[in-house]
């Protein structure tokens, strides 16, 4: 038999022992060697984690080491016939030692291995696809479920019941009540039970020390998941409260499986085997289950799940998946955001607050999408509503009695004022859809494309790129940037038009993942794209504004309002965390005839939302707040219209012009 023949043996006896690695090196790599939290380890874990050592070596070094060796081998012995490397027999007879050394090598490792699978299967060992490994669990005996509905949780919850009953799917009791962020469990450590024991409920205290060192591993820890629900109760502390239940898949993405937020929900509420949006998944492999707090008490009761045991024999699953997974998710998404919608409108009736609550352009996002939308590194901040605002002045508090302005006598401002509407004209540009956190992006190409307007006194309506400002600079991306860096970009560089470079939509991405979500901006904009510039001339600084826009600070902002144009602003969330503002246009201002305070008109760039994609706010509103404005610089360049001058307009035939914001004449 020759050399090479002897070769292609070895690669086909083993191959299938290289393709059963990959499984123990996935377990591995996507859960680590240690099973647990440091500080939170059983004695169990300790021999799981020397098993994953072993299994590592054993399975994913050593295979590789053994192709190492043998191509090495191969390379010794072609060099030697073909004489390409020196040493004649030597050479061929150094690797024929090496291969016959590594056929040994593998064979003392794998032979015990083999020997005592082939043993276990001899006496019949009915769990003898995985006697090797070691965990502490058991497998659950499946149910048929009953026909799946679409039904809304109890207590006008922003859930709906599992449409899988409890008899079909593995339970978790968890027991457990949280008062802060953090884990609610580590999918590697739930399976703390027995095969052969046909109750599907795990607990942390319900085996013997001897069991949790000696269980064997359950075959559903490394399969995926297609439901999961909750049961449990919520202490909301105060109308700003809330609470969530998220899973998190081992690639990172986010679902939300339970919430309840302040003012709209309060005091205690139950709830059993309720979903969000993991009522129907498509083959997600979970990593954990996590919670999200804010002046609140969470206990988590049972955790309910479908494994790929259950799922074939569960009517429900069947009749979901015939109907399509996504299909039914969307459906589900619909009926939560409808009942949300009621719950707005409801509470704002009954307490006073004058915004009304519909469908927009963001209200069906999923939790991890209005996390990428408002650019959240941490925890999604109560929106107290926000994403479903339709008209009305938007405040998270029913508003006080008259309140008389200290400047209401002094001042010589007009009480409202609208470039909307200003002169008989709308001087702002089409309202535009962000996809990610760039909304400062969105707010300064908004700004420079009205003042454009103004500082020409004609409605010019130029759609400028906000992707050339995220990708073409120095920025965060999806992340955002100041918006004083997109106007200093704007005087350095300039913009270039959106059809030179489209906006890239990036609604999708796991904001988790370390990945880069701007191109190159050679790879996006045209060729001709430095003959579609538009450029300031002179750079504005930030109007001064210490955080919470203090009355006297008012009318700053009013009069720069009125003399440069619309603003860049930006809106602060209380309780944002790490999210510092949300970038807006502020196009104007009026007189809330209640509390005789100002209120401020923005434009948003979140599509079809607010009163067509402009918002109302408060200045007097404890959560959200008016926080810097900022000016576009003037004069304004456009490449490709270089004979463009400002108009002269005599609406009212007097004899004299209308020079828009521009002081040349």
């Amino acid at each position: 038999m020759s050399f090479g023949l002897k070769i292609f043996i070895l690669f086909f006896l083993f191959f299938p022992l290289f393709s059963f690695a990959q499984g123990i090196c996935e377990i591995v790599h996507t859960q680590g060697i240690v099973p647990c939290e440091l500080t939170q380890c059983p004695l169990c874990d300790f021999f799981v984690m020397l098993d994953r050592i072993v299994n590592y070596i054993l399975f994913c070094v050593i295979p590789y080491l053994a192709i190492f060796m043998l191509v090495l081998a191969g390379l010794f012995y072609v060099g030697a016939v073909f004489e390409f490397l020196p040493g004649g027999f030597e050479t061929v007879s150094r690797a024929k030692r090496i291969f016959f050394s590594v056929l040994i090598g593998l064979f003392v490792a794998y032979s015990a291995w083999l020997i005592i699978n082939l043993f276990l299967l001899a006496l019949g060992y009915r769990n003898r696809d995985n006697w090797w490994q070691i965990q502490c669990g058991q497998v659950s005996q499946p149910q048929i479920a009953s026909q799946p509905q679409i039904n809304p949780a109890p207590a006008n919850l922003s859930a709906i019941q599992n449409p899988n009953p409890i008899n079909v799917l593995n339970q978790i009791n968890v027991n457990n009540t949280f008062n802060s962020d953090g884990d609610i469990l580590d999918w590697s450590q739930i399976f703390q039970f027995f095969p052969q024991n046909p109750i599907s409920q795990i607990s942390n205290s319900s085996l013997s020390f001897v069991e949790k060192v000696f269980a064997q591993e359950n075959i559903s820890l490394y399969q995926p998941i297609f439901s999961l629900s909750v049961s449990g109760y919520v202490t909301l502390n105060s109308p700003s409260s809330f609470a969530r239940i998220i899973l998190e898949d081992k690639d990172g993405r986010e679902y939300l499986v339970f919430e309840a937020q302040g003012p709209f929900d309060k005091g205690t509420i139950n709830f059993d085997n309720v979903c969000s949006e993991t009522c129907a998944l498509n083959s997600v492999f979970p990593k954990k289950i996590k919670r999200e707090i804010e002046n609140a008490t969470l206990y988590v009761g049972t955790i309910y799940f479908l494994t790929p045991q259950n799922k074939d024999k569960s009517e429900a699953f069947l009749k979901i998946q015939a109907f399509g997974i996504e299909n039914y998710q969307r459906e589900v998404s619909k009926s939560i955001e409808k009942r949300t919608i009621d719950k707005i409108n409801n509470y704002n009736k009954t307490h006073g607050l004058r915004w009304v609550a519909g469908e927009t352009g963001v209200s069906s996002y999923t939790y991890s999408q209005k996390k990428i939308l408002l650019g959240a590194k941490g925890k999604l901040p109560n929106l107290f509503g926000f994403e479903y605002y339709k008209g009305g002045i938007f405040e998270t508090e029913p508003p006080s009695s008259k309140i008389q302005p200290k400047s209401q006598t002094t001042s010589k401002l007009p009480p409202s004022f609208d470039w909307r509407t200003r002169h008989g004209k709308n001087w702002m540009t089409e309202v535009k859809q962000q996809s990610c956190g760039d909304c400062s992006f969105f707010a300064t190409i908004g700004a420079i494309e009205a003042v454009t307007n103004l500082y020409f006194n004609q409605q010019l309506n130029l759609d400028l790129s906000e992707e050339y400002l995220m990708s073409c600079y120095p920025t965060d991306c999806c992340m955002g940037e100041l918006p004083e860096k997109n106007l200093t970009h704007f005087v350095e560089g300039g913009v270039t038009t959106e059809k030179c470079l489209p906006y890239q939509y990036r609604k999708e991405y796991s904001s988790l993942k370390e990945e880069p979500l701007c191109a190159p901006c050679e790879q996006l904009r045209c060729k001709e794209w430095q003959n579609l510039l538009v450029k300031g001339k002179n750079y504005e600084p930030p109007l001064d504004s210490p955080g919470k826009l203090a009355e006297q600070e008012e009318e700053k902002i009013k009069i720069a309002l009125i003399e440069k144009g619309p603003l860049v602003a930006a809106i602060s969330f209380e309780s944002l965390g790490q999210v510092p503002a949300h970038a807006v246009v502020l196009v104007g201002f009026d007189t809330d005839p209640v509390t005789n305070r100002t209120y401020w008109i923005f434009k948003n760039s979140w599509g079809n939302w607010g009163e067509g994609g402009y918002l109302k706010l408060s200045n007097l509103d404890p959560h959200f707040h008016f926080m810097e404005a900022q000016p576009v610089g003037i004069p304004i360049e456009i490449s490709f219209m270089p004979n463009l001058k400002i108009k002269c307009v005599d609406e009212d035939r007097d004899g004299y012009c209308n020079w828009g914001i521009s002081k040349e004449k």
